[in-house]
């Protein structure tokens, strides 16, 4: 907000003359003076937005408060909480220049947002040269910090979810621990289609549909981030997150019908399946001053699936089990060269490797292994000066798979 100061200065005044008037002073109450600071700023490379306070109050995380807002470049759906351009294409979320979740904007304190940024081909490297992106910039907690519980329940459809969100932070150190959870109890799945096969020996139509289907998932998700970032040159953070989509039952009995001169069968299926994961993720930036900086990500994968498969018709059983296994690898580190606000030269190796192995049991037993690696190495350079902007890189790429 910009204040601006005016000095009153008061001279004195007499007039002389052959007869002495009474003096008169006029005096008039001058009205409140309001200063109000733009909500808008328009640069070469980005548009800053100020929300209000009553956009803020009225917000209960950051797709409302975008919603609120009515930013001309976006589309907000609240429905399905997603963002858009106004010409539908897809829009990248970053918080105080990382990269933000669905729990970060759903976790979000609308009231400690400053300002909202959105950048078109953004040559930053912290935004991993998205295409378009909304980038809201937070007030830093020196100590201290909030929890926020949220909750939405469907009763006509029997789903839901709740989560809690809470930020603490202590010196120069910031710590975000997330847990959430999710179910979806649907009792009318299915579907029925008709197919057509034109042969040399004739027409051969196919009708299939469900009759009953019932599916039980639940979801969890819990991860606790440490972040460095109280200052510009220099920011860190790690992630360790547990993630778990069980869906104990997943029924559905039906009809399959070939052609008026075939029998038509009944069939039953039941396909439970469990999946976990956890992961750790880590982000680094630095600026090493005259226009250099270097950023970097690593990731590390370890998952596990179940999934059974139960199929049941009136003249045979087939019945399926997979147990999958894996774990993978990843490292990216970019070194950036800025020759403007609007051009940056980048280069960038990455590197990784991973392992599967799919055990089937039931009525027929297999194991397939899987091995991947791969490196590449990147040369590139991002533009956005006045109506040209994108970015352009080529390089290097070796992948090597075994199964």
């Amino acid at each position: 907000m910009k204040h601006n100061i005016l000095p009153l200065i008061m001279l004195p005044f007499a007039a002389y003359g052959q007869q002495a008037e009474p003096d008169t002073i006029t005096v008039k109450e001058l009205g409140e003076i309001t200063v109000v600071a733009d909500a808008q700023r328009t640069s070469a490379t980005k548009t800053v937005y100020i929300p209000t306070g009553n956009q803020k109050k009225t917000a209960s995380d950051g797709i409302s408060l975008l919603l609120n807002m009515n930013i001309p470049q976006l589309s907000v759906n609240p429905t399905s909480e997603t963002i858009k351009t106004a010409d539908n294409q897809v829009v990248n979320i970053f918080i105080n220049y990382h990269p933000a979740t669905d729990e970060d904007v759903s976790g979000l304190n609308p009231g400690d947002v400053k300002r909202i940024e959105y950048l078109n081909f953004p040559v930053d490297p912290r935004f991993q040269r998205s295409q378009h992106v909304v980038n809201f910039i937070t007030h830093s907690y020196s100590f201290g910090g909030y929890t926020k519980l949220t909750g939405k329940e469907h009763f006509m459809i029997r789903s839901g979810e709740a989560s809690v969100y809470s930020k603490f932070a202590y010196k120069k150190m910031e710590y975000d621990l997330i847990v959430s959870g999710d179910y979806d109890y649907n009792s009318h799945i299915g579907s029925i289609s008709n197919e057509t096969y034109r042969l040399e020996s004739g027409t051969v139509r196919r009708e299939s549909g469900t009759k009953t289907g019932s599916r039980h998932r639940q979801g969890l998700y819990s991860a606790l981030r440490a972040s460095w970032n109280k200052d510009d040159n220099f920011s860190f953070r790690n992630l360790i997150s547990y993630r778990r989509i069980n869906t104990p039952l997943c029924n559905t009995s039906g009809y399959v019908s070939i052609s008026s001169h075939y029998t038509n069968e009944m069939y039953h299926t039941e396909s439970p399946s469990a999946n976990n994961a956890l992961r750790w993720n880590s982000e680094l930036y630095a600026i090493l001053g005259n226009g250099w900086s270097i950023n970097g990500t690593f990731q590390a994968d370890f998952t596990d699936n179940n999934a059974t498969t139960n199929y049941v018709t009136d003249t045979q059983s087939i019945e399926n089990h997979a147990d999958e296994s894996l774990w993978h690898l990843r490292g990216t580190v970019q070194v950036n060269k800025h020759l403007s606000d609007n051009i940056a030269l980048f280069s960038n190796i990455s590197s990784g490797g991973g392992r599967t192995r799919i055990d089937y049991t039931g009525s027929s037993n297999a194991t397939n292994k899987f091995r991947q690696t791969f490196t590449g190495v990147t040369l590139g350079l991002s533009l956005n000066y006045k109506n040209i902007s994108g970015s352009i890189d080529g390089g290097y790429a070796f992948e090597s798979s075994h199964i």
